[in-house]
């Protein structure tokens, strides 16, 4: 008798764990493309909206001298990098920027080599194709101050571009820079 009240205490824990771990799975997936703990973000101006980890702050600006063609940045930067340096260089960090592309209609490719702002000069050269929100896009890797990765997106009103900057490859900020890139959404 004592073996049978084990085996039915041992099969009630194990069933109360399976529930918990399914309920916890489910509540991490409700959280915004499974980002526990994620904020969301949402601009219908630019037509995106993404899920960012609760760990980072968010800040944006209209980039300086963008008056005859809007630039707009979004920056995330984790919170053990806050205060930001005075006079210093910032710390790792997620951009999405936004540039106009309803006055010279380029295409992804044409923007990522023609544009300095993409950083592409400081690259490898090789464009790799991937998507965004279901939406055809081109990445690249680069270094400079830090290394980077950049994924660019144009579409008829913006360019979309979302970079990652680091210090060493498989870093954690890197697998942040993909849970937001894969909740990405871009109005149509």
């Amino acid at each position: 008798m004592p073996k049978l009240a084990v085996y039915i205490v041992v099969v009630v824990v194990l069933l109360i764990g399976g529930v918990f771990l399914v309920n916890e799975r489910a509540v991490q997936r409700e959280g915004g493309e499974g980002l526990a703990g994620s904020k969301q973000y949402t601009n219908a101006t630019y037509g995106i909206s993404f899920s960012y980890p609760g760990a980072y702050v968010l800040s944006e600006l209209d980039a300086p001298g963008s008056a005859m063609r809007k630039h707009h940045v979004i920056t995330l930067i984790h919170k053990d990098n806050l205060p930001l340096p005075v006079n210093g260089e910032g710390p790792p960090a997620i951009t999405i920027e936004l540039y106009q592309n309803d006055l010279d209609k380029q295409t992804t490719e044409g923007w990522i080599r023609n544009t300095s702002a993409s950083n592409f000069k400081l690259g490898e050269g090789r464009l790799s194709s991937t998507t965004v929100s279901g939406l055809p896009a081109l990445s690249f890797r680069w270094s400079g101050l830090y290394l980077g990765t950049t994924i660019a997106l144009a579409q008829p009103k913006w360019v979309y571009v979302l970079s990652v900057t680091y210090l060493e490859i498989g870093a954690p900020i890197v697998q942040d820079f993909v849970s937001v890139r894969d909740s990405v959404r871009i109005a149509k």
